[in-house]
């Protein structure tokens, strides 16, 4: 079965759309009509993990595919299907679960491998260590783990929600900060967290079984709206949209 979701890229330049899965024995890049891409699919030497993670780093459309392995070792593929030259399959001390993230602060890149032991690892291009790993960051396992940037590497932060169904905010120099909303009392609340294409700053959300209240980056309200029907597992965000599933569709 595939592993994660299903992303499309532009590989050509041409607005004639690719699309990157994975399974756990192959990585494909299959076409609009269903065709392969020329040294596709990659037929892997490992189990993979994770699902795939597509970084463009300078926009060009230079795409390198990472992979992480059950050898404990994040792989890293160009768009021919073939291994990047000059990588230096890091290595982690645990299983990767979670797809891979890429980030950049002051002209530097930032490769994040969050594993399933808790630790967070910060690569360069190459594989190399780029920045301090962070320790004991327990993620609860159908959470998002989101990075919100800043000016600097030390006060940028990775906001998740923790397995005592927590949000907590960790800046990377070292801080960690719990997030306090003004919910009603009344109701008993599920965080979520989501990040708006529009706006690509990560958002709030609190859901229970008829309201849903969702606060933007700076923790001001958004939205606070009661429903007839039973919210609780019965949403999920598309294109920016809040969509409903009631117990009649």
């Amino acid at each position: 079965p595939v592993i994660g979701t299903v992303t499309q890229i532009d590989i050509y330049g041409n607005n004639k759309w690719q699309m990157v899965f994975n399974t756990q024995e192959k990585l494909y890049v299959v076409d609009i009509n269903g065709h392969y891409v020329d040294g596709f699919p990659v037929s892997l030497d490992y189990l993979a993990t994770n699902p795939v993670s597509i970084i463009d780093y300078d926009l060009n459309k230079d795409y390198r595919f990472l992979v992480a392995g059950n050898d404990h070792r994040i792989h890293n593929y160009n768009i021919y299907g073939k291994k990047v030259r000059g990588w230096t399959l890091p290595k982690t001390d645990t299983i990767v679960s979670r797809q891979i993230q890429h980030f950049s602060v002051a002209g530097k890149d930032y490769i994040v491998v969050s594993e399933n032991s808790g630790v967070i690892r910060f690569l360069n291009r190459r594989g190399e260590k780029r920045y301090k790993s962070i320790e004991n960051i327990y993620v609860q396992t159908n959470s998002e783990l989101l990075v919100q940037k800043s000016y600097c590497i030390d006060s940028s932060s990775i906001v998740y929600i923790d397995s005592s169904n927590q949000l907590k905010k960790v800046f990377f120099g070292g801080e960690i900060s719990n997030l306090d909303f003004s919910l009603d009392s009344n109701n008993i609340f599920h965080p979520f967290i989501y990040e708006p294409s529009v706006t690509n700053l990560i958002n709030y959300g609190f859901i229970s079984e008829n309201k849903l209240m969702i606060f933007g980056p700076e923790n001001q309200l958004y939205l606070d709206r009661e429903s007839e029907y039973d919210l609780t597992n019965n949403i999920m965000i598309r294109n920016n949209y809040f969509i409903l599933f009631n117990n009649k569709a």
